[in-house]
């Protein structure tokens, strides 16, 4: 088809360019007691899809975003401790200017042990699709709230009951929260532009490297401000919602789900802990084992935003190999898990299922041939899992490989 999403069809025109410089310099030989770098870097955005993704229904979108740092490392008690700092700006073009600075050391606390902390901050910019997109996404119309978007916005909503015109001012300040809505209470949206994400973060990890065994483990706590997310709201075709007159337009059906980048008002709050570990078996199995716990604290987050946070609370892998187990032979065997999650964004939500998923290989090498001949499996047990909700299923892959190394 060559009919626009907008009117129907399928096609998104999107001919964005993004043109990026960076560079650094080491200033370690200039500056005494310790190592300096500094840098920076500049993007420029050109969004081109002609009003099919993004609201350039009269021309090119142009935008920009500027960054520079300094990182500073000192090594302290003949390398026993190695501190490091950093300081960063960063400014784009439609949001002021933001200071974020970094500490963090690296401690030898014995022979083979180290232990690591951190502590960090960081503001993240709304990206070009939080900022200018304006799609129907099918469940919901997807709608970038920068303010120069939100003055250009318009869409055409046919329906039975007739064609509507919703604006980008219609959906900012005349809509009702979704989710209170579905429960009985008429609570105006009252929408705020989308503005920058701030986080800190604090991280402790501690290692071992011994010749048969290592383990490192790892911890964070970070918490956001103005954590980027989507806001659900219903916005009626006619009426206001201020006097209620919008209601009749909902009852009658006439309003569209519009799902609006935005910010909390809460402060949200994420932790998790990873830890691996790898070890020599019996002088020649290599085993590894991998668990990460990750989480999300929704109970004070307004229910009508979609945080997309779309990562398991656990997750964890098993591998043994070895390629010492016969002349010219190896093999892999793993095994990974997750737990269902709730996997959230502006097409579909869903509950991904809880999972196994197990591969395994073997190769053989052939001197004769200077080559290696690997056959394997992917997903062994050939059951069909998701990824992400409303897509299709990922299968198995079975596979036999031949390299040749002249």
């Amino acid at each position: 088809t060559k009919t626009a999403i907008a009117d129907g069809g399928a096609v998104v025109l999107d001919n964005t360019i993004s043109n990026s410089f960076e560079a650094n310099y080491d200033l370690s030989d200039l500056v005494g007691g310790f190592d300096m770098v500094i840098g920076g870097s500049y993007r420029e955005y050109v969004l081109r899809s002609n009003g099919t993704l993004f609201t350039d229904y009269d021309g090119p979108i142009k935008t920009n975003e500027t960054g520079i740092f300094a990182s500073v490392q000192k090594d302290i008690f003949d390398g026993a401790i190695s501190l490091n700092g950093a300081l960063r700006y960063d400014k784009a073009q439609n949001y002021e200017g933001s200071f974020t600075p970094r500490i963090g050391a690296l401690i030898d606390i014995a022979p083979n042990h180290n232990l690591r902390v951190s502590y960090q901050t960081a503001m993240r910019a709304p990206t070009m699709q939080d900022q200018y997109i304006g799609l129907d996404g099918g469940r919901a119309i997807l709608f970038g709230s920068s303010p120069d978007s939100v003055e250009r916005f318009i869409y055409e909503h046919n329906t039975f009951n007739g064609s509507y015109t919703v604006t980008g001012d219609m959906v900012m300040n005349n809509s009702y929260l979704a989710v209170p809505f579905q429960l009985g209470s008429a609570e105006v949206a009252n929408l705020d532009n989308v503005e920058p994400e701030y986080v800190q973060s604090r991280e402790v990890g501690y290692r071992y490297n011994g010749k048969r065994l290592s383990v490192d483990i790892n911890a964070y706590w970070a918490k956001y401000q103005n954590f980027i997310a989507s806001k659900v709201v219903f916005v009626p075709f006619y009426g206001s919602v201020a006097n209620g007159s919008a209601l009749a337009a909902m009852g009658a059906g006439d309003y569209e789900i519009y799902s609006v980048d935005n910010n909390t008002d809460e402060v949200v709050r994420t932790m998790g802990l990873d830890v691996g570990l790898d070890a020599k078996i019996f002088g020649k199995f290599d085993f590894g084992a991998k668990f990460a716990y990750n989480d999300m604290d929704r109970s004070n987050i307004d229910p009508s935003y979609e945080t997309s946070f779309n990562t398991p609370k656990v997750r964890g892998r098993l591998s043994l190999g070895s390629t010492e187990i016969g002349d010219n032979i190896g093999f892999n065997v793993s095994a990974s898990y997750h737990n269902a999650f709730l996997y959230e964004s502006g097409f579909a939500d869903g509950i991904i299922p809880a999972n196994w998923i197990f591969n395994a290989s073997m190769s053989f090498d052939v001197p004769e041939l200077q080559s290696v001949i690997k056959v394997g499996a992917v997903n062994l047990t050939g059951d069909d899992y998701m990824s992400i909700p409303v897509t299709g299923m990922i299968g198995s892959q079975y596979y036999i490989k031949f390299t040749l190394n002249p």
